[in-house]
């Protein structure tokens, strides 16, 4: 690994070009649609503008000279391939915040490729418009937008970065770029680096909830908990995948709302929750393919796909069957 070092030089070249993207001026209104639009999306490519060398290139020592924390980002991003790193982070000023996160900036051009994560707490519109506002007075009262606090994302070791805190004012932010009014502008984030999911998610609640926790008592754990359940009780082989829009999948955004607003589900134990659960798929899969839904057109690829792998909880696609945990 200490072989393998990151060439910066695409990165400042692409930032430089954002940064002088023209401004234009536009009306302010923006449907809820809109607004919502930009809410997740992350749609990396691993053959990315990031770039390997080797320590032999003579471009190294210039990029050490031009990029005082060329070291760091090394270090920090060694394990990582994605094209958020070169494209939107701002590679000139990074520090270290702490043993498992860095201080560094994030450009509002790039925000719509992060993700939000299925636990975050639902979306607010007026929320969002509120921040738009707020923010458009501070940048006609100072000239600039004022950035009160940084916003915490998190990257795993599937390089996939997600929406930890401050989605918000992400989705503001997005809005404001959206219009292309303005330059580009440098979102101060700490970006953080779980090793395992159980870290991932204990960041997660330490920073919102701003306490100290206890992990039993954590309802995101528990879903957490029943999400990887179905996974391995149903996707043992790791090839199929069980979450989705279409039959016989399930909406994951959907299904940990409907759990959220289970008062059973907040009461019960883990392990009793998945054991209603297995006996609901059981009885389910008794049913004769036409009582299954409601829907009488289901195709039978649907059904074949259903019973190859044992799998019918999505066969409702509005998950009415959580209400019977």
């Amino acid at each position: 690994m200490n072989n393998i070092q990151y060439n910066t030089k695409k990165t400042h070249k692409y930032r430089n070009k954002l940064t002088k993207t023209k401004i234009i001026t536009e009306s302010d209104d923006e449907s809820e649609q809109e607004i919502t639009n930009c809410k997740t999306k992350l749609d990396y490519n691993i053959d990315s503008d990031l770039e390997l060398v080797s320590d032999n290139d003579t471009n190294d020592s210039n990029d050490r000279v031009q990029n005082p924390n060329y070291n760091l980002l090394n270090i920090k991003f060694a394990n990582y391939k994605s094209d958020l790193i070169s494209k939107y982070i701002v590679q000139d000023k990074i520090t270290e915040f702490n043993s498992k996160s860095i201080l560094c900036y994030y450009l509002w051009s790039g925000v719509e490729e992060l993700d939000k994560w299925e636990l975050n707490r639902k979306i607010n519109l007026d929320h969002v418009k509120k921040i738009y506002r707020e923010m458009i007075k501070d940048y006609e009262k100072t000239g600039e937008f004022i950035f009160y606090e940084p916003v915490h994302l998190a990257i795993k070791s599937n390089s996939t970065f997600y929406v930890i805190d401050g989605q918000h004012r992400l989705l503001a932010c997005a809005k404001l770029y959206k219009k292309n009014k303005y330059p580009i502008q440098q979102i101060p984030c700490v970006l953080w680096f779980p090793k395992t999911e159980e870290e991932f998610i204990e960041i997660f609640d330490k920073i919102n909830s701003r306490t100290p926790i206890d992990k039993t008592k954590l309802f995101n754990y528990k879903i957490n908990e029943i999400i990887e359940w179905i996974d391995k009780t149903w996707n043992k082989d790791g090839k199929e995948c069980l979450w989705g829009k279409t039959r016989p999948k399930v909406n994951k955004e959907l299904f940990v709302n409907k759990m959220r607003d289970s008062d059973s589900v907040h009461k019960l134990d883990t392990n009793v929750i998945t054991t209603e659960i297995k006996k609901i798929n059981s009885k389910i899969r008794g049913m004769t393919r036409n009582k299954r839904c409601d829907k009488k057109s289901i195709s039978d690829s649907v059904h074949n796909y259903a019973e190859s792998i044992d799998f019918f909880l999505g066969y409702d696609k509005e998950l009415g069957w959580v209400n019977d945990i």
